[in-house]
């Protein structure tokens, strides 16, 4: 069986990596270095365009999930609806999840930040919603 982090990344990335790139069209590049090459240029115009339609609430909610997640494929994932919040916060705690796999989870740390994370992917999700 493969180690922790990696049966995680394949669990939670793997199924956002796909979608993505066979809905809009795109090469996600997977980065398994500390300094990799980037994504494709076309990759890059493409996402740039589907952003470019969004409206002031959608970039409000891009911006705060990024922010949260430290992932632009999964807040774009969350503003576009292909995720759930509770999902998305999995995909951006693999390696939090991870480390409490094999160590065990840090009261007041490891409980904080998952209620966390759902906190603020819920705000962000609120301003989607149609009122």
């Amino acid at each position: 069986q493969p180690p922790a982090l990696v049966r995680l990344q394949e669990k939670h990335w793997e199924p956002l990596i796909q979608r993505i790139e066979k809905d809009y069209g795109v090469k996600i590049n997977i980065i398994k270095t500390l300094f990799g090459a980037g994504q494709p240029p076309a990759t890059k115009r493409i996402l740039a365009a589907v952003i470019e339609d969004f409206d002031e609430w959608e970039l409000a909610a891009l911006e705060r999930s990024v922010y949260s997640t430290k992932s632009f494929l999964a807040g774009f994932a969350l503003v576009k609806g292909h995720l759930s919040v509770d999902d998305v916060a999995n995909v951006a705690h693999v390696e939090v999840l991870s480390q409490i796999e094999t160590w065990g989870e840090v009261e007041d740390s490891h409980d904080v930040d998952y209620r966390d994370i759902r906190r603020q992917l819920g705000s962000a999700a609120c301003l989607l919603v149609d009122a």
